[in-house]
């Protein structure tokens, strides 16, 4: 069975060749440096418009991948990627458990509960650094936070939000403050009125 790296690279040889990725054809969607042909892209976009749509198709691949699943575990093969199981104590292969793991060990990094965070003078975000005193977040948490604000500030979806006059103390103390200086929490100005 090929892996995903072979896909990809399949894939990539396909649009070198200006090759549709789905249907094989090439056309001036692919000469452009597309992936997949003017067809195939209209077949994408309706398959995604129908999904969002929340017709049926979502809940059909549901039931196929369950019937897959079903079969696979009936042929004593790996339920989610249908390899041989070297194992017969496990329902998936070494691969698939240790994709697993990781993603269980990403998920579940810190096991500090929410609640018992910044109590011991670390990061409240990242659970690791410790934060400088009277903040709850590390500088480089800082750093990416306020980075994040500054993208979500320059959007203007909240422009009518109703707490948007109140400063938050910890990432932007003073108005016109976008160069990501930390401030303390004694220089904070409320502008609402309370």
């Amino acid at each position: 069975m090929a892996t995903k790296e072979d896909a990809i690279a399949y894939k990539r040889a396909l649009k070198a060749l200006h090759l549709c990725v789905d249907c094989k054809k090439k056309d001036a969607y692919t000469m452009n440096g597309r992936w997949v042909c003017a067809e195939c892209a209209e077949k994408r976009a309706a398959y995604m418009r129908n999904w969002r749509a929340g017709t049926d198709y979502g809940h059909r691949l549901w039931e196929k991948r369950k019937v897959q699943e079903w079969e696979r575990r009936e042929h004593g093969v790996c339920y989610k990627c249908g390899r041989k199981l070297d194992d017969k104590r496990y329902k998936t292969c070494w691969r698939c458990r240790a994709q697993d793991r990781k993603y269980k060990e990403m998920r579940h990094r810190s096991k500090t509960p929410v609640w018992m965070r910044g109590k011991d003078g670390r990061c409240y975000r990242c659970n690791e650094r410790p934060s400088e005193p009277g903040f709850k977040t590390c500088p480089e948490c800082h750093a990416k936070l306020a980075a994040q604000m500054k993208i979500n500030r320059s959007k203007g979806d909240n422009k009518n939000h109703p707490w948007r006059d109140l400063d938050n103390a910890v990432f932007h103390a003073r108005k016109g403050n976008d160069n990501g200086e930390r401030v303390g929490q004694g220089d904070a100005q409320h502008t609402a009125d309370v």
